[in-house]
């Protein structure tokens, strides 16, 4: 047996490791045993079939943990050895001769748990030679013994002096300096608990350790109560619970005498919450779908999007307006409703301007280059006073109920919007988008540049005498201000859906900023299948995406091409 042992003191490193080759035996095999210094270990075999191959085994093994730092050394002496297995004299009444017993190589101590728990031997007994002596976990000798069962013959351990045994039995002596030993350990540790003293926040244990008061600190009483008073800011009380919540408590009325009281009470309630009534949703998101655009320009082959069935060739006489930068809201006669169906909480005052008889298609909007702040819509509560101070309005460009097609549900639009306008005094926040009638590509390109110049996000390209596609429509068209940049792949995220075992994105980082990392999409098929082999990690591919964050994050990356080998 090679034993070797690991100590690193600083890193509170102690284990060994031994190993044999035990070539040999029935089914040879290599040996193993390893763990922390002073515990039995993990015992392994590794069985094998030609015998060079174990040699070099465990030659390689061997060289692994010298360059590891593990050390050969002579094995200490243990209490396996002390229980190994002896041999002893058998008498024969005639004469004097010692016959003594073979010992089995394959007769080695078990420290498996059935093995320890047991007061016999920890040794298999078949695996030991009849005749073997060996004492057990209880201190007593015990002799290997041939036995007939039903299953075949086997042997067992038994007792020396019982059946079949030809060994003498040991005596147990009864040891008063363990006892003395385990008094005085007790002495000791009793001592050094009365002595011991815990930090705060701990105390000592029945053990003589310090451990964390968990104890649950003593009920204050009434009068402690009454005397702690919690102070509250203005607008706000004492709740029963010991909390500061709001005042909704109703302001008391002024009497006809007090003429002071009745002006503080007028100025407190100048501004009453609105409540407006409910009303019906006309229009449901979930069910029924919005529309959406399609690329003007494919970014790969630069081709303009075929034109549907009845329409003229885009932009030929087609609607331009303005690609706003805010949220896309459908009014459905009760609230606002993002295209996936989430619901953006809006205050009445803003609501008491829509109409309860059409559903509206929209943007929500917060001027030009304001993107980072439409989080303002995500809230759980809409902030009245935030969505004055932001001049929050509601930029109108369809409505999914109206009936005809485009050019009459425009008109219909801003004569809805008038008389909204009128029944409520104030700056009116419903705005009709602005329509314009292009001829070429240079038209669109044109109004593009003047408004992208101003800080608008791209172009919107409507096609005339058209309806409300309730999908992603060919008759509703998006140009974008791209830039396009590089950055290396680092990763992959895995599909779902339609994607699912597929590729779902890449996960990049830029080239020229390593700190930025964000994930691309927008690749074809053939890609998404066989990912690995055409994009590697480390891979450089080039991507488009729409202005930057407030952190240098590129906003709506896509996936251009990969960049060629200079």
């Amino acid at each position: 047996m090679v034993y070797f042992e690991l100590i690193d003191q600083d890193k509170n490193n102690f284990k060994f490791w031994e190993i044999e080759n035990y070539w040999n035996e029935d089914r040879p095999n290599v040996y193993v045993r390893y763990g922390k210094i002073g515990n039995n270990g993990i015992e392994k075999r590794f069985y094998y079939h030609n015998i060079k191959w174990g040699s070099k085994y465990m030659q390689k093994q061997i060289e692994s943990k010298v360059k590891k730092g593990y050390v050969q050394k002579k094995k200490k002496a243990s209490k396996a050895k002390a229980m190994a297995v002896k041999t002893i004299q058998k008498k024969s009444p005639k004469s004097t001769k010692v016959r003594l017993v073979k010992k089995n190589a394959n007769c080695v101590m078990r420290f498996e748990k059935k093995y320890a728990e047991r007061s016999s031997p920890p040794i298999p007994a078949n695996d030991c030679s009849v005749g073997t002596v060996a004492s057990g976990n209880d201190g007593m000798s015990y002799e290997v013994v041939r036995f007939n069962s039903k299953s075949g013959k086997s042997n067992r351990w038994v007792k020396c002096n019982g059946n079949k045994t030809k060994c003498q039995p040991t005596k147990k002596k009864l040891v008063q300096s363990k006892p003395k030993a385990k008094a005085k350990a007790k002495a000791k540790s009793t001592a050094k608990a009365e002595k011991k003293t815990c930090p705060p926040g701990k105390v000592l244990s029945p053990k003589g350790r310090c451990v964390i008061d968990r104890s649950k600190p003593a009920k204050a009483t009434k009068k402690d109560k009454l005397v702690v008073k919690k102070a509250c800011p203005p607008g706000k009380v004492l709740s029963p619970k010991g909390r500061c919540v709001i005042d909704r408590s109703k302001p008391a009325k002024a009497t006809k005498s007090a003429k002071k009281p009745k002006s503080v009470v007028k100025k407190t309630t100048a501004q009453p919450a609105l409540k407006l009534p409910k009303g019906k949703v006309l229009y449901d998101v979930n069910k029924h779908g919005v529309m959406l655009a399609h690329t003007f320009k494919d970014p790969k082959s630069g081709k303009i999007k075929t034109a549907p069935k009845g329409s003229t060739q885009a932009p030929n006489g087609w609607f331009l307006s303005e690609k706003y930068d805010g949220y896309r809201a459908i009014w459905n006669g009760q609230d606002f409703v993002s295209r996936n169906g989430n619901i953006f909480p809006s205050p009445p005052d803003f609501k008491k301007w829509l109409p309860t008889n059409e559903a509206l298609d929209g943007e929500l909007f917060m001027g030009r280059e304001n993107f980072q702040k439409c989080g303002l819509f995500k809230k759980k509560e809409a902030d009245c006073e935030a969505w004055k101070k932001a001049n929050v309005t509601y930029q109108i460009f369809d409505s999914p109920t109206m009936s005809g097609m485009f050019e009459e549900r425009t008109a219909k639009i801003q004569k809805l919007i008038k008389d909204q306008c009128k029944k409520h005094s104030g700056k009116c926040p419903l705005i009709m988008t602005k329509q314009i009638k292009v001829k070429t590509e240079a038209d669109v390109y044109k109004h593009f540049d003047k408004l992208v110049s101003k800080g608008a996000e791209g172009v919107m390209l409507r096609a005339p005498n058209s309806p409300y596609d309730k999908k992603r429509s060919n008759y509703l068209l998006k140009v974008k201000q791209l830039f396009d940049a590089e950055c290396k792949i680092i990763g992959y995220k895995p599909g779902s859906g339609k994607y699912a075992n597929m590729l779902g994105a890449f996960k990049c980082q830029l080239v020229k900023n390593k700190n930025i990392k964000f994930t691309i999409s927008g690749m074809d098929d053939s890609i998404r299948q066989n990912y690995k082999k055409t994009h590697p990690i480390g891979t450089i591919v080039t991507f488009t995406y729409m202005g930057l964050s407030d952190g240098g994050v590129p906003r709506h990356p896509n996936y251009l091409r990969k960049r060629g080998k200079e």
